[in-house]
């Protein structure tokens, strides 16, 4: 039975190379009949066999490979049976009945139901033309509103006219056929616009990069367009492309250079039946858009259609409603990144320019600093300055001047600085960078008041000091401060003293104040700390009397101040104590000694002392002394 199957299976297949067929088909041994032997799924046919009509068959559906693979069973099966394949591919159709000389069989097939596809084109007075672009069939029927035409697979598009009156919106079906094919394949529809053809209209165009332009736009997908383009100008266009039933309604143009031109377009609406031009868009131009960094100036430059109404700047997408080109952007700050775009309106369209990001820039010479305070503390300053306004310093450089010797010693960012090794004879200047790396002049000098004394014999103090220099506008007055007090103020750099007998050490600062009352509050410019000490003076007469009436002549007694402790001895000329005390209170020497009077005569004192201080101070001298005559 296989055996016989397989010669079947071969001469069908050498059948179907050779032979024409018509309808209807007969089978192998001419016994059954179909009407058709191919069709798209599900494939129905009729089937008539005159040994069936009792319905004493099976209607068998075998591979056509293998053909005792059965791939499906009608059973019984009546002559004039309606059959039904569902599943796509070839396959043998047999018919078994009651003996086995009276069965027969035909290969046949079931083609995948995909509808063709094809463009149709809106054209002029009711006509459309018909583009098929599918090759799965060998025929075509194209169905509109008239009678229904056959094309060709691979015919030219054809003008498919409809009757008038012309409905708003016309249908096109169009369904495939094969030879010797049952005409069963489900048909594709297109809706096109027949009455009156619908405007077009662009909508907005952008620049999302410098090669590449885009415009939005409200195309029918029935209707073929022509994007026109024309290059800085509103006038002299030249076709681009052709649009078609679009996937977006978004239009890319690449291979452009926006940033360098600007470019206007306009869709044009074309009847493929003639290829005239039916319509026109509005025209919507791109925007050739800059942006350049100036001196404190940002300059924003355009070039667009001349039919723009209206132009609207967006900087970091704040609007600024702008006249024309060129646009100064003033309100800018060095080194500070600014995102610019420009958005132009042509009537109810809108065009977006390319956005431009750039970095302010300024050459111009940061002000000096101009205010510099300096605070002394041992070998310790303390500098804090001003900014100057209008300026934003990133760093600060402070040099110092000791003599002849000028270098930087540090780099800050904040306003103040401590110099740890200061010197009395040390100037500061102060420079700084700003952010748009712009150099600074370098300020005047900043020199901490020196302050220095002289001591006078009766122990006045004359304190004397540099002038304060580092302000601006100079030093209004000085204080005098005496152990943190206030002593008195003064415009000049000098002030004495007078020798108050009580206090022996005393510490002396100088604080500057400014005339500018916005100098810097937070130190003030203050002296080195000055501490004095007055000379611990001993007083003594050069001759006495131990006889005299006048009191103080009678006794050599010495006289100091700030003495914390004496030793004080007399010596005659042969190196004999004659007198010894501690007490600088003591009654004197009285002229005697162990009772008995002196001879006049010089004698020699010695007097070691110690001061509130600390210090430790050796007096030598003479005395003579003197007998009245009795």
């Amino acid at each position: 039975m296989r055996r016989r199957f397989h010669i079947i299976l071969i001469l069908l297949n050498c059948f179907f190379l050779t032979a024409a067929y018509a309808q209807p088909y007969m089978g192998n041994n001419n016994l059954m009949e179909v009407d058709q032997i191919k069709g798209c799924a599900p494939f129905e046919f009729t089937v008539k066999h005159p040994a069936c009509g009792a319905g004493n068959c099976t209607a068998l559906f075998l591979d056509p490979t293998n053909p005792s693979i059965v791939l499906g069973t009608k059973q019984p099966f009546f002559d004039g049976d309606l059959l039904t394949r569902a599943d796509a591919g070839g396959f043998i159709l047999q018919i078994v009945t009651a003996s086995s000389t009276t069965n027969d069989d035909l290969l046949m097939e079931v083609i995948p139901n995909v509808t063709p596809t094809f463009n149709v084109y809106a054209c002029q007075n009711g006509s459309v033309q018909v583009d098929i672009t599918d090759a799965q069939f060998d025929h075509y029927k194209i169905a509109g509103a008239g009678p229904e035409v056959t094309r060709d697979q691979g015919d030219p598009p054809f003008v498919y006219n409809f009757p008038m009156p012309y409905p708003a919106d016309a249908v096109i079906r169009v369904r495939g056929v094969d030879d010797n094919m049952a005409d069963n394949c489900d048909e594709s529809s297109k809706t096109v616009p027949i009455a009156t053809i619908p405007p077009i209209a662009i909508r907005s165009v952008s620049v999302p990069d410098a090669n590449i332009v885009e415009l939005t736009h409200d195309a029918n997908p029935a209707i073929q367009y022509r994007l026109m383009i024309a290059t800085d100008n509103e006038t002299t266009f030249t076709p681009d492309k052709t649009i078609y039933d679009p996937p977006t309604n978004i239009e890319t143009l690449g291979s452009l250079s926006p940033d360098n031109h600007y470019y206007c377009l306009r869709l044009d609406i074309i009847s493929p039946c003639n290829n005239a031009v039916m319509g026109n868009s509005n025209v919507v131009c791109s925007i050739n858009f800059d942006a350049t960094a100036l001196n404190n100036v940002n300059e924003l430059t355009w070039t667009t259609g001349a039919s723009t109404t209206g132009l609207t700047l967006h900087k970091d997408n704040t609007p600024i409603p702008v006249a024309s080109s060129p646009y100064m952007d003033n309100s800018v700050v060095c080194n500070t990144p600014y995102i610019y775009q420009l958005t132009a309106n042509f009537g109810a369209a809108t065009s977006t320019s390319l956005t431009k990001t750039i970095r302010a820039t300024s050459t111009n010479i940061p002000d000096k600093v101009a205010n510099i305070s300096t605070a002394v503390e041992g070998t310790q300053v303390t500098l804090d300055w001003q900014q100057p306004s209008g300026y934003t310093a990133s760093a600060y450089t402070i040099r110092k001047t000791v003599g002849q010797n000028t270098g930087p010693i540090a780099n800050v960012a904040a306003l103040t600085f401590t110099d740890n090794a200061y010197v009395p004879e040390a100037c500061y200047t102060i420079q700084y960078k700003d952010f748009c790396g712009n150099t600074s002049i370098i300020s005047d000098p900043a020199c901490p008041i020196v302050l220095s004394h002289v001591l006078r014999a009766d122990n006045t103090i004359d304190l004397n000091w540099t002038n304060y220099v580092g302000w601006a506008q100079g030093v209004d007055v000085y204080e005098v401060y005496q152990d943190g007090t206030l002593l008195t103020t003064t415009s000049g750099t000098t002030h004495t003293v007078p020798n108050d007998a009580v206090q022996q050490v005393h510490v002396y600062e100088i604080v500057a104040i400014p005339r500018e009352i916005t100098v810097p509050p937070v130190i003030v410019s203050s002296s080195n700390l000055l501490e004095t000490i007055k000379a611990p003076n001993l007083f003594y007469p050069t001759a006495f009397v131990p006889e005299s009436p006048i009191a103080e002549n009678k006794a050599f007694k010495v006289f100091g101040q700030f003495i914390q402790h004496l030793e004080f001895k007399i010596f005659n000329r042969w190196g004999e104590l004659m007198y010894y005390t501690t007490e600088l209170s003591s009654a004197g020497w009285d002229g005697t000694y162990k009772g008995n009077m002196m001879p006049e005569g010089t004698y020699v004192f010695t007097a070691k002392l110690t001061d509130f201080a600390g210090r430790t101070f050796e007096r030598s001298g003479t005395i003579v002394l003197l007998r009245k005559n009795r």
